[in-house]
């Protein structure tokens, strides 16, 4: 598994899902129409979709420090007979905070990563264009050379592949 993301590898992810599901396309197949209809398909592709927008976040964060983001300013007040027993430490919480994306964008990664191994290829078209192109369903179906309803099924369950791989991230 990877430990750390380049600006390289961040802008190369859509092309890595696409050449890897092609890789195990004889393998993969689409999800039952039972299996998917059990659940939100609506909800699931909002879930996704925040996430796939946190990870594009990471192209304009990947490689700045840390401290690039403090901002140091005195605020200091003596106030006579109250005492604060919390400790604020803002460096230190800007540091876990890029710490924590960093952990979490690696995670991201290697799911999707993970995840282009398990579905078609016509489900990562859907994948790339959606999340990270941002292409319309009827561009989609054009481009695959299907109907709606056919792409209705590509989408329900590229999207509950995705969900289920994605679990790990909470």
């Amino acid at each position: 598994m990877l430990d750390e993301l380049t600006l390289d590898m961040i802008l190369e992810l859509p092309f890595e899902v696409l050449k890897k599901s092609e890789k195990y396309n004889e393998y993969s197949q689409l999800l039952d129409k039972d299996i998917y209809d059990k659940y939100d398909v609506i909800q699931m592709k909002e879930d996704i979709a925040s996430k796939f927008n946190r990870f594009k976040s990471a192209k304009f964060s990947c490689n700045l420090p840390p401290e690039y983001n403090i901002k140091i300013t005195p605020s200091y007040q003596i106030r006579e007979g109250t005492s604060s027993n919390k400790i604020s430490d803002p460096v230190g919480e800007l540091v876990r905070d890029f710490v924590d994306n960093q952990i979490w964008f690696v995670k991201f990664y290697n799911s999707v990563t993970n995840l282009a191994s398990k579905i078609t290829t016509q489900e990562a078209v859907y994948l790339v264009d959606t999340f990270f192109s941002n292409k319309s369903e009827e561009f989609i179906s054009e481009k695959l050379g299907i109907s709606k309803n056919t792409l209705q099924k590509i989408k329900k369950s590229c999207l509950m592949k995705t969900w289920l791989e994605f679990q790990s991230l909470e």
